[in-house]
């Protein structure tokens, strides 16, 4: 069905595919052309130009509706998580996706396998998936047409299990573990009786001390971020494994990693000082985590004030996981002041606990977005204003 349509309409989507399809649709709703199918595959194709390079560039792949879509891993991270099984879990005779979705996941992770099971319950996303596979080459690959909950009665073991419960439930986004679809906290023993490994995604804004005190035999937390954007949390559970869980903080595409228990950062004492020569800010994923002492002591840096997440040094430390700035003024937050040391009236504008935004600093003091210098506002021992030159 999927060649067929993709075929006779191949032209069509090509030729309208930078178009907007609200327009579109309303343009051709009354020709003899399936509008709604083809609106979709330009919008998916729009939306998977950056996420998911590789199924981009395959003009035979078939999009799902938007939410499925949205809600599917990126292919960076993606790859991430299947370099991470072959490292982790060993053996590799059968995997399980139990919330296969539009396959992103398990594209890839399927790939380390001899054997994988993708289910879903959604007939026409597990057809798309399947279309997408056989057009990929994967010929590896079980579909199951059922549960998550269903599946797991048929008593099939496995080396690996992943599972990405659904934050979106009847038309509402949820946020516990509890809500979301399946519930993985009722389900996990279950399915650790079927494997030793089992990776559960869950959102960039879940709270990783609630997800470690709601899974049981967590043994590793790790937090993805791409382009210094949060993407996603994930928990590794073992079974049996009863130790403390560390926690991996991962900045892609660079792959800078920063590891650490949450019994580390408890102990650790953060030294402060007033701004110095450089100037440092984690990534996304070590914030997200929550390494504020530790990440400081591992560095031999100094904390700026208790609620300013960045760090300082006389000295620069190239292996920092995170940005690097050389400070060139400390300056008064006067137009005045501002305007002689930017020529161009041009800057890079961030604030970091500081009483203004990006936004206001910048109207308050005159200044444009752009250039090669950074205007960063952020709160030490007083309220500072700096020039700064991006060196990492």
């Amino acid at each position: 069905m999927y060649r067929s349509l993709l075929s006779e309409h191949k032209e069509f989507i090509e030729s309208h595919q930078h178009d907007d399809v609200n327009a579109l649709v309303l343009k051709y709703q009354s020709h003899a052309l399936p509008i709604e199918w083809i609106a979709a595959q330009i919008k998916g194709r729009q939306k998977a130009r950056y996420k998911l390079p590789l199924f981009y560039a395959n003009k035979s792949i078939v999009f799902p509706p938007s939410l499925n879509l949205e809600q599917s891993s990126s292919e960076a991270t993606a790859q991430f998580k299947a370099v991470w099984v072959k490292e982790i879990v060993g053996e590799t005779n059968a995997g399980i996706d139990l919330t296969g979705g539009f396959g992103i996941d398990s594209f890839f992770l399927s790939r380390n396998f001899k054997a994988w099971h993708y289910i879903e319950p959604k007939t026409e996303l597990l057809e798309i998936v399947r279309h997408n596979f056989e057009t990929l080459g994967i010929d590896n690959v079980s579909f199951h047409n059922e549960t998550a909950e269903a599946f797991l009665g048929s008593q099939t073991e496995a080396s690996f299990v992943y599972i990405d419960p659904s934050r979106r439930v009847d038309t509402r986004k949820v946020f516990t573990l509890a809500d979301c679809d399946p519930d993985i906290t009722t389900i996990q023993e279950e399915i650790l009786q079927h494997t030793r490994h089992l990776l559960v995604k869950t959102s960039p804004l879940h709270d990783l001390q609630e997800g470690i005190r709601l899974l049981k035999n967590v043994r590793q937390v790790i937090v993805l971020s791409v382009n210094n954007e949060c993407k996603e949390v994930l928990f590794h559970l073992e079974k049996d494994y009863l130790g403390k869980p560390e926690i991996l903080a991962i900045e892609l595409p660079s792959n800078e990693q920063f590891q650490f228990t949450f019994e580390e950062e408890r102990q650790s004492i953060a030294a402060f000082a007033e701004v110095k020569a450089f100037l440092y800010e984690p990534n996304a994923a070590i914030l997200k985590a929550g390494s504020f002492k530790s990440i400081g002591n591992k560095f031999g840096l100094y904390k700026l004030h208790t609620n300013t997440h960045l760090y300082t040094a006389d000295v620069e430390n190239t292996k920092f996981p995170g940005r690097i700035w050389h400070i060139i003024n400390v300056v008064k937050p006067e137009k005045k002041s501002v305007a002689a040391l930017l020529s161009d009236g041009k800057a890079n504008v961030l604030t970091r606990n500081y009483p203004l935004s990006p936004d206001q600093l910048k109207k308050q003091l005159g200044v444009k977005d752009g250039g090669n210098m950074y205007l960063i506002g952020f709160t030490d021992q007083k309220k500072r204003l700096v020039i700064a030159e991006r060196l990492k």
